[in-house]
């Protein structure tokens, strides 16, 4: 009995990227974002009256209708025992999608990108975003914290909304207006809109926190009088949020009158924008007017890392970029002094002193990902190199050994100092860059000691460089993204309040380079009025200041506000079947407009005809492109399309890219590993191998490729998410800690895991 209900632990694990016999049931009509606006009440009416059809059919088949949605999408949510295909053959339901499952992936950001030389230009920051409505779509939001206290707001007619049953004087204020939180499908309970676990709340102090004095700053969002929906759709017992509860929450969104919706959350791989459901939501949301920001997901730094729902077309999907600074804890040895990031787990409130320890005289590899012998680190401060296991596999193994405390170092590839999730582990922990951690190895080698000091304090670092946790592109149909980078790493925002006050945090990830963009894109729209969004969407796109390799730029609020010209598509990947851009003059006199090509790299370069357009007040053209790949190298091919008025100063810069596969490895990826699997059982790890230039490989991915671990099978999942394989292995009869390892052309990737 031990073993069948340790296997059936391990079915949920394992499937943790969908929400077992839950599905969504496209039905055959349009919804109602995608029609005319006088349109859209009788289109609902009729679409309501066809679900209602279908609603007969399904549950008169033993299913049981959850939720339906006719504004973003025309679907109902079901959960069935039935198969995907026996639920595709109800009449009128065109296609049947798993529910599947999503994670949650300030002070100096707002002069590196040029925030508050906006404020000025529109009357200062008391106008920053006055008007518009920004919809938070995540873990909630602690409206009571003082980073959402402004007592000139007050709520718009109609506001504010809330569920019912909700009490709007315990969850909003003339700052919060809406507080949404939904019922988690798998356990039937409700839950309130209060965030207990502080995400969302970050999420809103960066897009839209008013200014508020913290112990290590002052702080403020990027758009602080603008308004803010709380659509809560994590639950409160729940790491992860369904599909169907974010759709429900775009289409509340959007009912509910938002402008902006943000969305910090995502799940890989990535399926094509065509086949997921969410992504079609938010196209459709975008059709209604919206502008969506979405993470670009918290995968890299390899490429074709863009998570879901980051690779919708119409998004403004966000990529991080260092901070100018961090608040960072110490490493004093030998006279120097190293900037470190402190574990989220129990850490020392009192320096912790001793000998550093290299772990690789324990075992070898230097990883401590297997137990350590007996007393090999006592009282030592334990020096690890991160990789193949989590850090708390790490830290509870070094402190078997016997170590104080334990410093993690980055790995070459990936250079920057982690974040580190230690999952319940009590060892004090920080983490280092690599080549800080190289410098405390040489230390180690030399019987040297340190001083581990876990209080936080600001420290210079070197901005304008991609975080190496932020996705890179190509999108999962080789699109450009992200479409822009924003400040996600070391930023000071707010927590849910302490008995004491407003409790405040260091945290990092896209899930906060896609707030500054979502509260830019309402400063913007409070700033310029009357645009539309994907014209919203460009300015602020194409007026990045820097042009990074993976496409996007560097925010760039000024060049934002100030823009005469909109282009559509604001990037152009030349894989696309139609090559061409439209220009729209968005200034207020005529101009006329230069298109030139800027290569970034050595190869054939786009040309654009025609290469100059004149252009009254709101009027448009287009652009042809033409491309010739004949005869082109394995490799990527990139640039930007320079778009230059004669009137104005401002110039839009088009990102375009190209590539051809080379079929030759630089990087295995394996997808949502589990942490331990039962012995004896099989498993399965989904896996992909790209190239230099980010495109799938699948020459070679046979059982072969499996060089450690007993390989059952390795099938593609193509269809399901491009270049991906489903390896099915056979956990170890016996505990303890086993490597599965992957090799493909001298690529090695290996994924350690527990067999329990």
């Amino acid at each position: 009995m031990r073993r069948l209900l340790l296997a059936a632990a391990a079915v949920v694990s394992l499937r943790a990227q969908v929400l077992q016999d839950y599905y969504l049931l496209e039905l055959s009509a349009p919804p109602a974002a995608r029609v005319a606006t006088h349109l859209r009440a009788d289109q609902r009416t009729a679409i309501r009256t066809d679900q209602q059809r279908v609603r007969r059919i399904v549950e008169s088949n033993g299913a049981e209708v959850l939720d339906s949605f006719d504004l973003v999408s025309n679907a109902l949510v079901v959960r069935s025992s039935s198969t995907a295909g026996v639920l595709s053959a109800t009449p009128g339901v065109k296609r049947v999608y798993p529910v599947r499952l999503y994670a949650p992936t300030l002070d100096h950001s707002i002069p590196l990108h040029k925030i508050a030389d906006a404020w000025q230009q529109i009357g200062g920051m008391d106008r920053a975003g006055a008007g518009v409505k920004i919809a938070i779509i995540d873990t909630g939001i602690a409206a009571n914290h003082p980073a959402f206290q402004d007592p000139s707001l007050s709520a718009p007619a109609g506001f504010p909304k809330t569920q019912a049953g909700t009490d709007p004087s315990a969850y909003t204020n003339g700052k919060v207006i809406v507080a949404r939180s939904y019922t988690n499908p798998n356990t039937r309970r409700a839950y309130s809109p209060q965030d207990i676990v502080g995400h969302g709340t970050g999420v809103a102090t960066v897009a839209a926190g008013v200014l508020t004095t913290a112990p290590l700053a002052a702080i403020s969002g990027v758009a602080p009088k603008a308004w803010i929906g709380n659509y809560k759709v994590f639950p409160d017992d729940s790491s992860t949020a369904p599909s169907s509860l974010i759709i429900r929450a775009i289409e509340d969104a959007v009912s509910d009158g938002m402008d902006v919706l943000n969305l910090s959350l995502g799940s890989l791989p990535a399926p094509r924008p065509e086949d997921d459901p969410l992504v079609t939501a938010i196209e459709n949301a975008s059709a209604a007017g919206k502008i969506v920001v979405v993470a670009a997901g918290n995968a890299g730094p390899d490429l074709n890392t863009i998570s879901t729902p980051g690779t919708a077309p119409s998004a403004i999907t966000a990529g991080s970029l260092w901070n100018d600074r961090m608040f960072a804890a110490k490493i004093a040895f030998a006279g120097a002094e190293l900037p470190s990031v402190a574990g989220n787990g129990t850490n020392s409130a009192l320096p912790v002193t001793g000998q550093l320890a290299d772990a690789t005289a324990a075992d070898g590899s230097g990883l401590a990902c297997g137990a350590l012998p007996r007393d090999s680190l006592k009282g030592a401060i334990a020096v690890i190199l991160r990789g193949s296991c989590t850090f708390a596999i790490k830290l509870n193994n070094a402190a078997a050994a016997g170590a104080i405390a334990a410093v993690i170092y980055a790995r070459p590839e990936a250079p920057d100092a982690p974040n580190m999730e230690v999952s319940g582990a009590t060892l004090p922990a920080m983490s280092v860059s690599y080549d800080n951690g190289t410098a405390l190895l040489a230390a180690a080698r030399g019987s040297a000691s340190a001083t581990l000091d876990f209080a936080i304090g600001p420290v210079a670092a070197t901005w304008q460089r991609i975080s190496d946790f932020s996705g890179r592109g190509p999108a999962s149909d080789l699109s450009i993204k992200p479409d822009l980078l924003a400040v996600g790493q070391n930023v000071y925002m707010a927590q849910p309040q302490t008995a004491t006050g407003g409790a405040y945090v260091v945290r990092s990830g896209t899930s906060f380079s896609s707030p500054t963009v979502a509260g830019a894109a309402a400063l913007l729209m409070s700033a310029r009025p009357g645009l539309t969004a994907a014209q919203y969407r460009s300015l602020l796109v194409n007026n990045s200041t820097s042009v990074f390799p993976s496409g996007a730029g560097v925010l760039n609020m000024t060049a934002a506000v100030n823009g005469t010209v909109a282009v559509s598509p604001p990037s152009l990947s030349l894989f696309a079947k139609s090559r061409a851009l439209s220009i729209t003059n968005v200034g207020p006199t005529p101009d006329t407009f230069s298109v030139s090509t800027v290569a970034s790299a050595p190869g054939p370069a786009p040309a654009a005809f025609p290469n100059t357009i004149e252009l009254p007040p709101g009027g448009s053209a287009p652009v042809s492109v033409q491309f010739d790949a004949a005869g082109l190298s394995a490799g990527a091919y990139g640039g930007y399309f320079e778009i230059r008025g004669t009137q104005w100063q401002s110039v839009a810069r088009v990102p375009y890219w190209f590539a051809v596969p080379s079929q030759t490895a630089a990087s295995i990826q394996v997808f949502n590993a589990p942490a331990s699997v039962s012995m004896g059982f099989t498993f399965t790890l989904h896996i992909r191998a790209i190239d230099g230039a980010g495109l799938a490989i699948t020459d070679g991915i046979t059982k072969e490729i499996v060089k450690a671990g007993n390989v059952v099978s390795v099938e593609s999942t193509d269809a399901n998410s491009p270049g991906t394989y489903e390896v099915v292995l056979l956990a170890p009869m016996t505990a303890g800690n086993f490597v599965v390892r992957f090799e493909l052309g001298g690529v090695v990737k290996e994924v350690t895991i527990a067999a329990v």
